[in-house]
């Protein structure tokens, strides 16, 4: 019989990256509960072989503190390990990801589209305290409670800009721009309403929020537009569905801006607020909505 210790011994002078031995090393130090050298031998079988299955092992590591200690250890400049773990790490571990996710944006190993898909899991399991703090590190800076609400830039999918619907206008109701307009503050955002059933709601933008009273304001202009009792934009607690407040309804002002106002009141324990657009009357939506409706300035204050 041969010395097994020997034997590794060897291999690792002769050929310290073959991937069986990297297996083998791999299994012994995890049935001694040796995070650190596993997670070495599992690092080297991704960057260097491309190894899903080792990817997928060390994104179970995520779960256990100090297997993830460990990869927060081994992650270097030129880590190559790090992508094919977040790709292989389930939705669910997200929150527990975060010290890694951390790192791996301070050395500039993960693109932006990966930290909003974090991002989007996040919100998806109700961790909006997370979620916030890594948008506004993809960001860079800090912004408004209500975010893009001048609707100047593009919206970004997967953060805490606007959420609209994918489908095409001809499913949806409505065709969504962002034009410069003459008495808006640079562009604006404008909705085309083409009669068809309106898929609600017709936009929204989730806001974390800490408890306490807020002042929401903005401007409105409508040419042509005819929906039955008027749209309204709503504010609700994520956690119970609770309707915090909404606009009154709003309808045609032809071709007048107009300001909007409403007072809200965000209690403890609400999660996050969702602000949305929709019908006053969800009859006006399934028969279908014409003309334009313009939204402009809006903001969010706390009093």
């Amino acid at each position: 019989p041969l010395d097994g210790e020997a034997v590794l011994a060897a291999t690792r002078q002769l050929a310290p990256h073959d991937p069986r031995l990297l297996r083998v090393l791999t299994s012994r130090a995890l049935q001694r509960g040796q995070w650190a050298e596993a997670a070495q031998s599992l690092v080297q079988l991704v960057d260097v072989h491309r190894d899903e299955a080792a990817a997928r092992t060390l994104a179970s590591f995520v779960a256990v503190p100090d297997a993830r200690a460990a990869l927060v250890a081994a992650m270097r400049p030129d880590s190559r390990w790090v992508m094919p773990l977040l790709r292989a790490m389930p939705a669910a571990q997200a929150q527990q990801a975060m010290p890694l996710v951390a790192q791996a944006l301070s050395l500039r190993l993960m693109p932006s589209e990966m930290g909003l898909q974090i991002v989007s899991q996040l919100k998806a399991t109700g961790q909006w305290q997370d979620a916030q703090a890594l948008w506004l590190r993809l960001l860079g800076q800090p912004s408004a409670l209500i975010y893009n609400g001048s609707f100047e830039q593009g919206f970004v999918r997967g953060g805490f800009d606007w959420d609209l619907q994918d489908a095409a206008a001809s499913r949806t109701g409505v065709a969504v721009q962002q034009p410069s307009l003459a008495g808006a503050q640079g562009r604006a955002l404008e909705l085309s309403f083409n009669g068809r059933p309106l898929a609600l709601p017709v936009m929204g933008q989730h806001l974390v929020l800490f408890p306490g009273r807020y002042a929401f304001s903005g401007r409105f202009m409508a040419q042509r537009l005819r929906a039955g009792s008027g749209l309204v934009w709503t504010f609700t607690c994520t956690a119970g569905g609770a309707e915090l407040a909404r606009t009154p309804p709003l309808t045609d002002t032809q071709g007048r801006w107009q300001d909007l106002s409403v007072p809200l009141e965000v209690p403890a324990g609400c999660g996050a607020v969702l602000l949305q657009l929709k019908t006053q009357l969800g009859s006006d939506a399934l028969a279908g909505l014409r003309g334009e409706a313009y939204f402009d300035a809006f903001a969010l204050s706390a009093l």
